[in-house]
């Protein structure tokens, strides 16, 4: 019976429980039935037909949580099918849109651009483009991306045609097995464009927290829409890092930089928080440190002799590099946090210290964040609710 309930399962069916239809009428409300219906529509196309309904619909939920549709045509964000999984993909308007959302940025700009129009570089490596020698009709050399902001601050990249495609070599395992039906394919100008925005925007822009979940959630598949993401287009390749278990990080991290036992609990003193953050270069080795579980205990224990056996730390088998003492801090930080509105206060001020982290911090610290969005939504949720009028 549970194998005939199994294969009666469809993306139409699921989304008509009320569990399922909730989660969408919570964040989309009035716009939900449009939505959920252009979700069917979606899954009904192609190698979608294949994927996994609950991995369908959780893409989808991403999507709707950054309020982009998934329709193809129009190029915000993408339910894109990787063997039996759909995976939430960004289209580089999505990520135009979400940053114009921020309200601090003026203008932005993205095209190809042949090679006759590329001028050379400036001091300050940045592209010099002749807009007059643009011609759409060419092949491309590269792809250009430019931003303002509303503070007068500009930037601009250029990825040469050669540079995005071992961006793709290294990072998506279709374009490595030459699967001709992956977007890398069928639209490699656009997925260009995206990876050039993105990783420019990453780097130099305004991050909201809109933007940080999307930056997270590309090219990630989840078995339903509380599952972990996890990036399988890449899991073969370097950024396998990404969905390494905390073990994982911490046996790395003892390999590369060795630490004492007890270094767990070492803390990072508030003269070297600068107004960015803990900065990583200015992290000095600290002797290592225990905490008693009561103070007053440790200040009347009579002064260890020689015989006296140590005493066992807490955590002796987990070392924290200085990568992780800074997370642990970060962490700390996020979680006083109690709006979103806090939490976008604590990116700006922390950001120089979280782009430093290693890749592997960055998306623990990412995950941790969208939790405690998620905590916050609810808790205010519950706040509306008692205010209503019984």
């Amino acid at each position: 019976m549970s194998t005939e309930v199994a294969k009666r399962e469809t993306v139409k069916t699921l989304l008509a429980r009320q569990d399922y239809r909730m989660r969408f009428e919570e964040i989309l409300r009035d716009r939900a039935p449009q939505f959920m219906a252009s979700i069917v529509t979606v899954s009904s196309q192609g190698a979608l037909t294949k994927c996994e309904p609950k991995s369908v619909i959780a893409a989808a939920a991403i999507a709707a949580t950054l309020d982009l549709p998934i329709e193809k045509n129009l190029g915000f964000a993408h339910i894109v099918p990787y063997k039996t999984q759909a995976q939430f993909q960004m289209g580089y308007k999505g990520y135009i849109q979400l940053a114009m959302r921020t309200g601090q940025y003026k203008r932005m700009a993205a095209f190809a651009v042949n090679e006759e129009a590329l001028m050379g570089f400036d001091e300050f490596r940045e592209p010099i483009i002749d807009h007059n020698l643009i011609d759409e009709t060419k092949e491309p050399a590269g792809y250009y991306f430019a931003f303002e902001l509303i503070n007068g601050f500009k930037h601009s990249a250029y990825w040469s045609k050669d540079k995005v495609e071992k961006h793709a070599q290294q990072y998506s395992q279709a374009y490595r097995h030459k699967k001709y039906d992956s977007p890398w394919y069928v639209n490699f100008d656009k997925m260009a464009l995206k990876t050039v925005i993105s990783n420019t925007i990453r780097q130099w822009g305004i991050l909201s927290v809109e933007m940080r979940k999307a930056l997270m959630h590309d090219q990630a598949a989840q078995d339903d829409i509380d599952s972990e993401p996890v990036y399988i287009d890449n899991e073969s390749s370097a950024t396998k890092a990404h969905v390494q278990s905390a073990d994982d990080i911490i046996a790395s991290a003892k390999k590369v930089e060795p630490e004492p036992q007890d270094a767990e609990f070492a803390e990072i003193p508030p003269e070297e928080i600068t107004e960015n953050g803990p900065k990583l270069d200015d992290l000095e080795p600290e002797a290592p440190k225990t905490r008693p579980k009561d103070r007053k205990q440790q200040e009347d224990a009579p002064a260890a002799t020689s015989t006296t056996k140590p005493k066992k730390h807490r955590n002796p088998y987990k070392p924290m590099s200085a990568h992780g003492k800074v997370y642990d801090r970060l962490l700390r930080e996020m979680r006083a946090c109690k709006s979103a509105a806090e939490i976008d206060a604590w990116w700006n001020n922390y950001q120089g210290s979280i782009e430093e982290l290693h890749s592997e911090y960055q998306t623990k610290l990412f995950a941790e964040q969208d939790k405690h969005l998620d905590e916050i939504a609810k808790a205010e949720a519950e706040q509306q609710q008692e205010k209503l009028p019984i």
